[in-house]
């Protein structure tokens, strides 16, 4: 339409949706981090008092995943996984290598929106890394000419697979918390005052990280990766149209037996 695509302007669009089947019938909303679609998402839940936000922690992992400092190893971690993927043989050698070596689980693929798979790949690679080097180092797998830069990353002991495998570890040890909470969130047994519970565990987990003085990042790296997740919890808890997270993790008795506190 000529119209221009405000927050405002998205927000009557999907009310005009919502009300033709019952405001009744929806309990939350979610969007991606765009200023309309957000400005959207904080006006529907403030027009229909029982709406509430969805968590996406996806998004946080896609935010830090995006970061600079990220960039070249998420770049080689696709490059691997794709040709070990599409490539029968160079599949197969590895299979064997891991029976020899008992590393029971293969390489895991990447989706194209999931982006808490990118972190699961990552961790599958860093499993499969020694039957990775074996293969390599044996030349039982050969990358082609395009890929062969991929070699070094891959060679036992090289200062590039060095370097390679250290880059693998800064990512997950970062984005490993955030994947574990959001497939803890997909349980049936969650409730809806395990968000707020889960976010503060990410958090936490991400600042004991830091407060290591063995941690592998810069104070300026560390920043960037607190200043995504700090923008995220504002934005879904602190400055959300609701404090019903907050609300719900408050009120919850089960909190407070386990704590052995009086309700």
């Amino acid at each position: 339409t000529d119209e221009s695509h405000t927050g405002e302007y998205l927000a009557q669009l999907v009310l005009r949706a919502i009300d033709l089947l019952g405001r009744n019938h929806f309990a939350g909303v979610t969007s991606d981090n765009t200023g309309n679609t957000c400005v959207a998402r904080q006006l529907l839940c403030t027009e229909i008092k029982t709406l509430v936000q969805i968590p996406d922690l996806n998004l946080l992992c896609k935010d830090i995943t995006q970061l600079d400092m990220f960039s070249p190893v998420v770049k080689s971690l696709r490059s691997i996984i794709t040709y070990f993927c599409k490539s029968n043989a160079a599949n197969n050698s590895l299979k064997q290598a891991r029976k020899a070596l008992n590393i029971a689980r293969g390489l895991e693929g990447i989706g194209k929106t999931q982006f808490a798979t990118v972190c699961i790949s990552a961790l599958s690679l860093q499993r499969c890394l020694p039957a990775m080097c074996h293969i390599i180092n044996s030349k039982q797998v050969k990358f082609p000419a395009k890929k062969s830069h991929l070699t070094g990353l891959l060679q036992s002991s090289s200062p590039r697979s060095l370097e390679f495998e250290l880059q693998i570890h800064c990512y997950t040890l970062v984005v490993t918390p955030i994947a574990k909470a959001i497939a803890c969130l997909k349980s049936l047994r969650i409730d809806f005052s395990d968000i707020y519970l889960f976010y503060f565990t990410i958090g936490a987990t991400i600042k004991q990280i830091f407060d290591d003085d063995n941690n592998p990042f810069s104070v300026e790296k560390s920043g960037q990766i607190c200043a995504i997740f700090n923008t995220q919890f504002h934005g879904m808890l602190s400055d959300g149209p609701t404090d019903a997270p907050i609300s719900a993790f408050d009120l919850n008795p089960c909190k407070y037996s386990k704590l052995n506190l009086e309700y």
